[in-house]
C-alpha cells in the first residue's frame, strides 16, 4: 500500500469542524451555535482545540450549512436521511461553505465525526469543498472515540505527515480519511 504524504499546512490556513447534535443535545432555545449544543461534547472540544490553536472553527448545523460559532441558530431536528433533506443540507453548504472559508482562505477542513453519519456529511460536503480547493481529514468514531486527538492531528497537518503517520496516533485507524482537492 502507499502512504499518501498530507501537507504542510499553515496553521491560519486550517479549519476545525465539528458535526452537530441531535435535538436532544440542543438548547431548547435559539442560541450560539458554539454553545448551543451543551449534550454534544465533540462541538466542545473541537471549539476549545480551535482556541486553543487559534484555528478556524466552524460547525456543520444540517439545514444551516456550515456556521460560524456566534452565529445564531434556533432547535432543529433534520437529520439528513431523506433526499430531500439531503438536498436541502447541500443547498445550503454551497451557499455557506464558500463564503465561511472559501475563496482561497483556507486549505483543509478537519472534520471530527465521532458522533454523526459522518459518510453522508463527507458525501454533501466534499464536492463543495473540493470546488474550493479545500483538502479534508476526517476521523472519530461513534462515543467520541479519538475526540482528544484533534491537537495532534493539527501539529502533525503543520508539520507535514503521512496518512500512516497520522493513523498511529488514532486509537480508529480505520475511520480516518484524507481526500485531496483534484485528485
Amino acid at each position: 500500500m502507499c502512504d499518501i504524504a498530507i501537507g504542510p499546512y499553515q496553521r491560519d490556513r486550517i479549519v476545525l469542524c465539528s458535526g452537530d447534535a441531535s435535538p436532544r443535545s440542543q438548547r431548547s432555545i435559539p442560541g450560539e451555535a458554539g454553545y448551543f449544543f451543551p449534550g454534544a461534547k465533540w462541538v466542545g472540544a473541537t471549539r476549545n482545540s480551535a482556541e486553543r490553536l487559534n484555528c478556524r472553527f466552524v460547525i456543520f448545523a444540517g439545514p444551516y450549512g456550515l456556521v460560524d460559532p456566534w452565529e445564531i441558530i434556533a432547535p432543529y431536528d433534520v437529520p439528513g436521511h431523506t433526499e430531500e433533506e439531503q438536498t436541502m443540507i447541500r443547498d445550503k453548504l454551497a451557499l455557506t461553505i464558500p463564503r465561511l472559508i472559501g475563496k482561497d482562505r483556507y486549505d483543509v477542513v478537519v472534520l471530527y465525526a465521532g458522533a454523526n453519519p459522518r459518510d453522508i456529511i463527507i458525501e454533501m460536503m466534499w464536492p463543495i469543498l473540493e470546488h474550493n480547493d479545500i483538502d479534508l481529514v476526517t476521523f472519530g468514531k461513534p462515543n467520541t472515540a479519538d475526540l482528544g486527538k484533534l491537537d495532534n492531528v493539527v501539529d502533525l497537518l503543520i508539520s507535514g505527515t503521512t496518512l500512516n503517520e497520522l493513523g498511529t496516533i488514532l486509537r480508529f485507524p480505520r475511520r480516518l480519511e484524507y481526500l485531496h482537492h483534484g485528485g
